[in-house]
């Protein structure tokens, strides 16, 4: 039995004066009593080493796979045995004891929360004034346990940033997830999951595609199950996800909790693409994968019930960089003229990297609209917020900087190369755009800067700032309510947003 289970006994058999309001007085006075010992057991817990073993599939790619019963011997499995381990639970994350945690301290009064900042030193509400109590209780927990970035230790942090940020997702996510059912009895519980019985109207699956250089790429496909979806389906768009982690971190595990609400709330199929990282694999690898993956999507649409002309990118970070940079390869290729040399002189950076590209999606549909949260624009300036924003919070100047370094050092590209960042490139056939903006984010002015570019070409674009939130706000979605109700603010916005330019194919 775990601290959090030993302490979550005095809730279980309430009696009927136990409500709501006793039951929160009940969990403040216990904390108070702990003090941090709750959530360091619970940060602890998640990210408790397992006997897990190495398999080939961890060997090919960059991805924290669950792999049921492989030895580390065992050849690559088929298709389908792949499919099967997709759906095993994680054993290296620890029943989401971090998600219960911070969303039962979020229950607290706010002066409860802000006696535990006191005695973490975590921000004032002088620091962030849009920040509440519970976020910056977030922002000092992060203090306290982050451990300084470096490039030669990056491999080795993937692995603890995948089992923190998974353990911060909510259970219901994931539908083979182990949970104790005595658990889900305790009133704790129940205020924290709403008392609602989980139904799930998602389905997913993992699968294995080719990436840029024939190599193998994981994708996993979200699926709604209404029959609404199914009778509109043809009509309906497909959505490319690529994951944020600063082109280094990060996997379909990490963002599994956003495209899984990203698909139950718009109905759309939603595909999660695993492109290859830094430092292994320098720029522009990441982008040559994500496009292999968008001319995958664009084949088989089809086998979705969708259309090759209804797709859209969609990424936080680095990969609302690459969702940008996608977008933009191939709204110029639709205008390029590969019989004339001219014209490729003068398109062409007159490099060979380039030009694999141009040809890569030569003929492929543009995709018809892109989300961008919070986005990597432009390496090429610093901006204000660098030095607002750049120390203290999720994303620091540190973080960025090995990233970068990652990404950039070995690559035959320069940083102002426009397959480096998309403000360098040609925005002007862009598709609509949608972009995110955090306002305590070390990328907070390039974001904005980019948004304004888009609209000073032309390209009709949507803004949106959510005041009082960090860099990597979607990941805490599940356990702060003010940023779950942003965030499910900006999917309805979009798919509002997405709905007049989906091309309707059931005439």
């Amino acid at each position: 039995m775990t601290v959090i289970q030993q302490d979550l006994k005095v809730y279980q058999q309430p009696t009927e004066a136990d409500t709501s309001k006793t039951l929160g007085q009940k969990l403040a006075k216990k904390l108070q009593e702990l003090g941090l010992s709750w959530l360091k057991s619970a940060i602890n817990s998640s990210i408790k080493p397992q006997n897990k073993p190495s398999s080939p599939l961890d060997r090919k790619s960059n991805l924290a796979m669950p792999t049921a019963n492989l030895s580390t011997s065992a050849p690559l499995s088929t298709l389908q045995e792949i499919k099967a381990m997709a759906y095993q639970p994680i054993a290296i994350y620890h029943d989401h004891h971090l998600y219960f945690a911070l969303k039962a301290v979020g229950l607290l009064p706010d002066r409860v929360i802000e006696r535990i900042n006191r005695q973490i030193g975590a921000p004032t509400k002088t620091d962030y004034p849009n920040a509440d109590a519970h976020l910056r209780l977030i922002f000092g927990i992060n203090r306290k346990i982050r451990q300084p970035l470096d490039l030669a230790h990056l491999v080795a942090f993937r692995r603890r940033f995948d089992a923190y940020v998974v353990a911060l997702q909510s259970p219901m996510v994931w539908r083979n997830a182990k949970l104790d059912r005595s658990a889900l009895s305790h009133p704790l519980c129940q205020a924290i999951l709403g008392n609602k019985i989980f139904s799930q109207n998602v389905h997913w699956q993992d699968q294995l595609i080719a990436n840029a250089d024939d190599g193998e790429m994981l994708i996993r496909c979200y699926h709604s199950c209404s029959q609404d979806q199914k009778n509109r389906a043809k009509s309906l768009p497909i959505l490319l996800y690529f994951h944020g982690g600063g082109f280094c971190i990060g996997n379909v595990d990490t963002h599994h909790e956003l495209c899984y609400q990203l698909c139950a709330k718009s109905g759309w199929t939603v595909i999660s693409a695993d492109y290859r990282l830094a430092p292994e694999f320098p720029a522009p690898t990441a982008l040559k994968d994500c496009l292999a993956a968008f001319a995958w999507v664009s084949r088989h649409a089809k086998d979705f019930g969708a259309s090759a002309e209804n797709i859209i990118v969609a990424g936080d970070s680095a990969g609302g960089c690459l969702s940008a940079l996608v977008a933009q390869q191939l709204s110029k290729s639709q205008h390029f003229d590969y019989q004339d040399k001219s014209a490729q002189e003068q398109s062409l950076q007159d490099d060979d990297i380039s030009t694999q590209i141009f040809r890569h999606v030569a003929g492929l549909t543009p995709p018809i609209a892109q989300l961008a949260f919070y986005p990597v624009t432009d390496s090429n300036i610093d901006y204000p917020s660098w030095s607002l924003y750049g120390k203290g919070l999720l994303l620091d100047h540190e973080d960025v900087m090995v990233f970068d370094s990652a990404y950039i050092q070995k690559s035959e590209l320069m940083r102002s190369h426009a397959l480096i960042s998309p403000m360098a490139g040609d925005n002007s056939k862009l598709c609509p755009s949608f972009v995110v903006a955090a306002e305590l984010d070390i990328l907070r002015d390039e974001a904005i800067a980019y948004a304004k570019s888009l609209e000073a070409d032309g390209v009709v674009t949507k803004t949106h700032l959510v005041n009082g939130a960090p860099h990597g706000f979607l990941h805490l979605a599940g356990v702060h309510h003010g940023l779950h109700q942003e965030t499910n603010l900006i999917i309805n916005d979009f798919i509002a947003f997405v709905q007049p330019l989906i091309h309707d194919q059931s005439s």
